[in-house]
């Protein structure tokens, strides 16, 4: 029986939201700094009151802030259109960007806030760094294991090395299934019965009313 799709999105979120030290001189340095860091992040909203808009706000800007710095959200945005890519114009490229951050922040951020009380309950022993496997000086790929109760979720981030921003999370493979891929295939359906420009208005009017979560799922 697999884990929760909620619970998994939390600690995804729980190793990924820290942002990594500049002299991270690896990938896998980089993903022990998140996971050494990650409780105390958490630490400062444990005694919050994210009922509370005003701390929930907060809460938000804050993990959007650090995720700047760990998602290469352009590359993941094109990575996931594939050979649409091209078929967006530059001003419709930078649009998409920008929703698929409100995408990603959305599922986060709100699975997040669903399940704090999970979040609070993650310790440095339940993520357990494997590997690390070197594609090039600039690609990798940094293996996980996460134990949550009687199950060991493998957790891989791939990675990129650029030359101002250091190494960034380009995509996630949980259990086997990738993010990117994941999104490529929604994106897909959607570009075969849809133009660029109106695939732009769907997403915009479904973040707009709150569908962020699937909003690629329907239309």
């Amino acid at each position: 029986m697999r884990i929760s799709l909620g619970f998994m999105l939390v600690l995804l979120a729980a190793v990924l939201f820290i942002p990594a030290p500049a002299t991270a001189a690896s990938p896998q340095e980089a993903i022990e700094a998140y996971v050494q860091e990650v409780l105390q992040v958490f630490q400062k909203y444990s005694d919050a009151d994210l009922e509370s808009e005003e701390q929930r706000k907060a809460f938000r800007q804050d993990l959007s802030s650090v995720a700047q710095d760990v998602f290469a959200y352009r590359i993941m945005v094109r990575m996931s259109l594939g050979r649409h890519w091209g078929d967006f114009t530059q001003k419709q490229q930078e649009q998409m960007v920008q929703l698929f951050v409100r995408v990603i922040e959305a599922n986060y951020f709100g699975k997040l806030l669903e399940y704090m009380d999970q979040v609070e309950s993650v310790s440095r022993d339940m993520i357990q760094i494997t590997d690390e496997i070197v594609f090039s000086s600039r690609k990798a790929e940094v293996r996980s294991i996460i134990h949550y109760q009687d199950k060991k979720i493998p957790v891989n981030y791939r990675m990129l090395s650029r030359q101002e921003q250091g190494w960034q999370v380009y995509d996630i493979h949980v259990e086997d299934v990738s993010l990117v891929r994941n999104y490529r295939s929604q994106f897909q359906d959607l570009l075969n019965r849809k133009s660029p420009e109106e695939v732009v208005a769907t997403m915009q009017r479904k973040v707009e009313e709150g569908e962020a979560p699937d909003v690629l799922d329907s239309e």
